[in-house]
């Protein structure tokens, strides 16, 4: 640091060590003369400026944890999905019946038709017709006939399109458990905040309007 008197202006270099940290009262050796000295303290307060002015910012609030299954487009309710459920069940089952009935056709003609084994696979094919129907809708598009007509679609709980394997999931196990325990499964739907059937939870999908 260089200290200058204000009489002769004599200059002399001081070590940092040297200089003094509170004001003083100094004489000039050239001169005699006597003067005060303060110590500069902008480096101090450059310092401490930044540490002031962070603390004084008022901290930034925490964005809130998006919730599992919070997907940005809104749920559907329970009744909508109930008509969509109602129209899906009366398309599968007239192509049930149209399958079945030319199946029966064929084993009438063939002469096989009054033969258990017959019946058995022709009431089997009748039922995997009519899963057939919901797993390949849902998985190609997320959309049976009933829910395009009203406009409902299943997906992922980020809205993304669902896999077959999840399609199969839902369609099939899921929805059979939910139906086995005197239809609670599906009455979840009115009851939970985000509209989800417990063959929904178990495929990790959602039902939305688009």
């Amino acid at each position: 640091m260089q200290l200058r008197c204000p009489h002769c202006n004599f200059t002399r270099e001081l070590e940092d060590t040297a200089v003094p940290t509170a004001p003083a009262q100094v004489t000039c050796p050239r001169c005699g003369g006597s003067f005060p000295f303060e110590p500069k303290v902008e480096k101090a307060a450059t310092l401490e400026q930044p540490l002031a002015a962070t603390a004084s910012e008022p901290p930034a609030p925490a964005e809130p944890e998006q919730q599992r299954g919070g997907g940005s487009a809104p749920p559907a309710g329970f009744w909508v999905r109930a008509v969509a459920a109602v129209l899906d069940s009366m398309i599968s089952g007239l192509l049930q019946f149209a399958m079945v009935f030319a199946l029966r056709a064929i084993t009438e003609l063939s002469g096989t038709s009054n033969l258990p084994a017959v019946q058995i696979l022709t009431m089997l094919f009748g039922t995997l017709a009519g899963l057939f129907y919901y797993v390949f809708f849902t998985g190609y598009s997320g959309q049976t006939p009933g829910k395009m007509l009203l406009r409902l679609k299943v997906v992922r709980l980020d809205d993304t399109k669902v896999s077959y394997g999840q399609a199969l999931i839902r369609e099939s196990i899921g929805k059979f458990i939910s139906g086995i325990i005197l239809g609670i499964g599906y009455f979840m739907v009115a009851l939970r905040a985000d509209k989800r059937a417990l063959h929904d939870l178990m495929a990790d999908t959602r039902v939305i309007r688009i």
